[in-house]
């Protein structure tokens, strides 16, 4: 019988390549030379029959690493009549198992761990499972793991890698990974410690940090400084093994400079928006939490005028304590070290000037204020930061969405300030006015807007009107009609009529209810356009007997998204068919110049079709009032002989 121990002997380390599986039951095994990256199943040994277990779960312990395998898992049980089931072991072989690109991470118990290096793993089991000792169980898992924590790397030497021995390197801002090695492969929770100090005497002259990854680090660690030398060592912390067997290495800090960066000095610079990062200069790379102080004034002293100094943790200017520049102004600043008092560039203050360059400090909407609006004109106020000459119409260009024909049609103003007119074509969506610098527009110095150059005086960030035209869309005259029920209580639609110029609502002398169908054609709405309102109006065109929003309660209308049938076209069984909302709208008797009107709730607007039709069924809350006679409202449909006075369903949207 074979030990555990022999198991795990037997499986080496084997070469990294790619593998695919199949989740088929019984697969034939791989040639062992067939070249790597073509396996395109688990390696089962061809003579076993094998029964696949299906996607299951397991968790491992490789290499002190937590491991959750998850994928496909083969069983097999084989009999040997010599009890040595060596073709077996062969099959499973580091040398067999290397030809298909597998490479061995480490074993538990009878269970061997293989990686491909392309996040699958392979786990082969092979144990005694009679008490004969000649049959075996054979298992074979194959999947994805998730490794908690590190990946579970190539075993290799424990050494330092990084930074080289000898290496002068640039001044980190931490030692957090600054310093690296290779995994140890052991088995403990803090794995490794590192020692750094400033003396050449292998051996820890600070203290040994404690650590569980593979690089420096941690709240126990310590600042370093430019232009020093230093030393440092890795070893295992349980089992006491040193990286690199025992050798020190070394690093050195190469030396930096506190200076300023930018502007340059006696630089001419642009105006700016802002003195955020403006200024900018290089680490002093000091220990402390506000790290740094800066001053800006205008007087060539080079004192800090009020002493006024900004304090900063970065390594640029800005915040709450900041001012603006001025155009045409020359300003002189400096930088020191916060706690330490240590100046930039040796306490040479530094200079720059603002050009005298006018930009555009804002576009915003004047007339009419909102930013939503019908209107077919539109105005914006353009400002200035001074007074400039030679703005026209061909200094400004229009962003649009959804909008076509617009365009800008008069400037009124002088000086800094001007009121620029836009009309605002047709459709509905957006429109921003921009400034475009071609350099026509100059100062009082003739100095050209941004500087020299076109483009670079672009302002295209201004304020956008929101346009939202009413849309009125007419029922369809084929599509509209009057369903009367076939019977007093019956729900059903008896006789219809799609040709009368005249709809009737209520009920007749025999209390049957009177139901009628709107129809619109609203398919050319934008796919994509918001609505923002719509409106349902028809036309009172008489009464027949008793009004009877008097006696038969508030007039309904349900909505259809789409058809109420099969087709757009009238059908009886439009009389009760499912709407997508019943009384969307609900009408009283306060008809305006002989029309009745009411507009969606925001939360229907769903039920406007943007691709096709949406029908309206029109009936009064109660279905009669059994009185024995006519009453019901007559009004007009889309076969009204005047187009006035057809139904509308009015629409006002825009686009995102």
């Amino acid at each position: 019988m074979l030990t555990k121990k022999y198991l795990l002997h037997l499986f080496n380390l084997i070469l990294v390549a790619a593998l695919g599986f199949s989740s088929q039951g019984s697969v034939l095994a791989q040639s062992p030379t067939q070249a790597a990256g073509a396996e395109i199943a688990p390696p089962l040994f061809s003579g076993l029959d094998w029964k696949t277990l299906g996607v299951v779960q397991k968790d491992l312990q490789v290499q002190g690493q937590s491991l959750v395998l998850s994928g496909e898992a083969f069983e097999a049980v084989a009999s040997f009549p010599d009890k040595n089931p060596t073709p077996l072991f062969e099959y499973y072989s580091s040398e067999n198992l290397e030809s298909l690109g597998w490479l061995f991470v480490g074993g538990v118990d009878v269970e061997l761990v293989y990686t491909n290096g392309l996040d699958s793993y392979l786990t082969v089991e092979i144990e005694q499972c009679s008490t004969d000792g000649v049959g075996y169980c054979v298992n074979v898992w194959l999947g994805n793991v998730l490794v908690r924590g590190l990946t579970v790397p190539t075993i290799v030497a424990f050494n330092k890698t990084t930074p080289s021995n000898g290496a002068t390197i640039a001044m980190p801002t931490t030692t957090y990974q600054l310093l690296r090695w290779t995994d140890a492969q052991i088995p403990t929770t803090d794995r490794y410690q590192y020692c750094i100090d400033e003396i050449n005497n292998n051996s820890c002259d600070t203290i040994w940090l404690t650590r569980n990854s593979l690089y420096s680090g941690g709240p126990s660690d310590f600042a370093i400084l430019p232009g020093h030398t230093y030393y440092w060592q890795v070893k295992t912390r349980d089992a006491g093994t040193y990286a690199n067997g025992g050798t020190w290495w070394s690093f050195t800090i190469s030396t930096v400079s506190f200076n300023k960066t930018t502007p340059s000095n006696g630089a001419i610079i642009s105006p700016p928006a802002t003195t955020y990062m403006l200024l900018q200069w290089s680490d002093a790379h000091i220990a402390s939490t506000d790290r740094y102080q800066y001053c800006i004034d205008e007087t060539n002293n080079s004192l800090c005028e009020g002493n006024n100094w900004i304090t900063r943790a970065s390594l640029y200017s800005g915040g709450p304590g900041d001012f603006p520049v001025l155009t045409g102004h020359t300003y002189y600043w400096q930088v020191r070290v916060r706690d330490l008092g240590v100046y930039a560039n040796s306490g040479a203050w530094w200079s720059f000037t603002v050009q005298n360059y006018p930009v555009v400090a804002s576009i915003v909407r004047g007339n009419p204020s909102g930013s939503t609006t019908s209107a077919a004109t539109v105005e914006y106020t353009v400002l200035f930061n001074q007074s400039v000459t030679g703005v026209d119409i061909s200094d400004f260009t229009l962003t649009t969405t959804g909008v076509s024909g617009a365009s800008v049609s008069s400037i009124l103003g002088s000086t800094g300030v001007f009121t620029v007119t836009v009309t605002t074509g047709n459709g509905n969506g957006t429109i921003r006015l921009n400034v475009i610098d071609n350099d026509t527009i100059q100062n009082s110095a003739s100095n050209p807007l941004g500087g020299p150059g076109a483009g670079n005086g672009n302002f295209t960030t201004g304020e956008v009107y929101t346009i939202t035209r009413p849309v009125t869309f007419t029922s369809v005259a084929s599509e509209d009609g009057w369903i009367l029920e076939s019977g007093e209580t019956t729900t059903t639609g008896g006789t219809m009529n799609s040709a009368n110029s005249i709809l009737a609502i209520g009920d007749n002398a025999s209390n049957y209810q009177y139901r009628s169908i709107l129809s619109f054609d609203t398919s050319s709405l934008p796919d994509t356009a918001i609505i923002t309102v719509a409106t349902l109006k028809f036309k009172y065109a008489g009464t027949i007997g008793t009004l009877p929003f008097n006696t038969h309660g508030n007039l309904l209308a349900d909505v259809r998204k789409g058809p109420f049938n099969s087709s757009s076209s009238l059908q009886l069984n439009d009389f009760k068919a499912g709407a997508s909302m019943n009384a969307v709208l609900s009408y009283i008797n306060n008809a305006v110049d002989n029309w009745y009107s009411n507009s969606f709730a925001s939360a229907n607007f769903q039920y406007v079709n943007l691709s096709g039709v949406t029908q309206f069924r029109l009936r009064f809350s109660t279905d009669d009032n059994n009185d024995l006679g006519a009453d019901f409202l007559k009004i007009y449909s889309g076969n009204a002989a005047t187009a006035a006075d057809r139904p509308q369903l009015i629409i006002e949207y825009h686009l995102p």
